[in-house]
C-alpha cells in the first residue's frame, strides 16, 4: 500500500515533466536492459522497467551519448521512478538516437553489398543484351 503524498495523489515537483515515449538504457545492479521511458524532466524519469529494483538503489540511464547517473526513487507494478544525480539536458537526451539528415544522405550513398535474387537477374538479363 502506497503512502505519503504520493498515495493522495499529490505529488511536488522540483522540475516539470514532459510526456514522452523514448526508448533509452538502464544499468542497474540487475544487468542492463531497454527500458521505455515515459515521463522526463531534467531531475528524474518514469520508465516501464519488469524486473525488481529497491528504491535507492543506483542506475544509469542513457541514450545515444548521453549517460546520467542516479538512484530509484520507487518502483512498482513493473515501472520506477529515477532521481537523477545531476541535472540533465533534456533536449539533448531526447534527440540521442535519432537520425539526422547527415546520417540519413549518408546511409543512402553506402555502395550496396548484396543484390536481391530478382535484381541480380534484371541486371544478368540488362548486361547480357
Amino acid at each position: 500500500m502506497e503512502t505519503g503524498l504520493r498515495a493522495m495523489g499529490i505529488e511536488h515537483r522540483r522540475d516539470k515533466r514532459t510526456h514522452v515515449f523514448l526508448r533509452a538504457m538502464l544499468r542497474s545492479v540487475a544487468g542492463e536492459m531497454e527500458v521505455k521511458l515515459t515521463n522526463l524532466s531534467s531531475l528524474g524519469a518514469c520508465a516501464d522497467y519488469p524486473a525488481q529494483l529497491a528504491p535507492g538503489e543506483e542506475v544509469y540511464l542513457w541514450r545515444g551519448d548521453l549517460t546520467v547517473p542516479g538512484r530509484v526513487a520507487w518502483a512498482e507494478n513493473g515501472r520506477i521512478g529515477v532521481e537523477f544525480s545531476r541535472p540533465l539536458d533534456v533536449e539533448a537526451f531526447r534527440s540521442q538516437g535519432r537520425p539526422t539528415a547527415d546520417n540519413t544522405v549518408a546511409a543512402l550513398h553506402q555502395p550496396v553489398k548484396r543484390l536481391s535474387p530478382q535484381l541480380q537477374r534484371h541486371w544478368a538479363k540488362i548486361l547480357s543484351q
